[in-house]
């Protein structure tokens, strides 16, 4: 599920749209938003990957877009076939977009009309291998801990588009962490979540965790356990059964 990392090539920032600092006064009047505007293009840039093919029975093209800064400063060189540029410091997994296009510009298009999401993971797999009719994306919509940025603190959500780019939407719910996902012989996802408020709360209840199975058939339909709720319960009394037997258990 791992996007290749690809080289990067640096361009001047024209229009930033930055996460603020947890220590920086935020601007309230239109003087000190042109002036936070200007001190943004002044420090950061865009960093473009290089096009890559996203089915190999189109020629449709793809381009991460991320953000580079003071905090991730790139040493930019020749990559090992001498035609583009390289970030060798630049941080993986700092995308807030994705561009489609055909090699000739026409049909291009954004994946989102706006900057306020941090893309972490990014499945391009190649059709066969891709096996399913969406594009996939790990995505944190909001500063979830109001730090001042989009980490993995941060609670985040897979969604899915078409093998175009288009028409997203998100898959899990809100206020969840995702953990990991899977797709499954016939036609489904399997996804691993956390609740994001227990992920900190260092919780061990028997919902912290849950094990959720989508029918890619149907993937706007609400999702179902993966295991049947009488195997759940069935296992929960277990657990309280072993814990009584061998208390100092681990």
């Amino acid at each position: 599920m791992n996007p290749r990392i690809f080289p990067w090539v640096a361009l001047p920032l024209i229009s930033a749209a930055c996460s603020q600092s947890a220590t920086e006064k935020p601007a309230t009047t239109p003087t000190e938003i042109e002036a936070q505007r200007q001190k943004a293009a002044q420090e950061f840039r865009l960093e473009y990957s290089n096009p890559a093919r996203l089915d190999s029975l189109s020629t449709y093209q793809y381009q991460l877009v991320g953000l580079a800064g003071q905090q991730g400063r790139s040493s930019s060189r020749l990559d090992s076939y001498g035609s583009s540029y390289s970030s060798e410091s630049y941080e993986s997994g700092s995308n807030f977009n994705i561009a489609f296009f055909h090699p000739d510009g026409t049909d291009a298009h954004l994946l989102l009309p706006h900057s306020r999401f941090r893309i972490t993971d990014f499945d391009a797999k190649l059709w066969p291998q891709a096996r399913t009719p969406y594009l996939f994306y790990n995505i944190i919509t909001a500063d979830t801990n109001h730090d001042g940025r989009q980490d993995s603190d941060d609670a985040e959500a897979l969604f899915a588009s078409d093998r175009e780019g288009r028409h997203l939407w998100q898959v899990t719910p809100d206020s969840t962490y995702l953990l990991s996902w899977k797709t499954l012989e016939p036609h489904y996802l399997v996804v691993q979540l956390r609740f994001y408020s227990a992920r900190f709360a260092h919780s061990s209840t028997a919902d912290a965790i849950q094990w959720l199975r989508y029918d890619l058939r149907t993937l706007h339909a609400p999702p179902v356990p993966l295991l049947p709720a009488a195997m759940q319960k069935t296992l929960q009394q277990h657990l309280i059964d072993r814990r009584l037997q061998l208390p100092n258990e681990g």
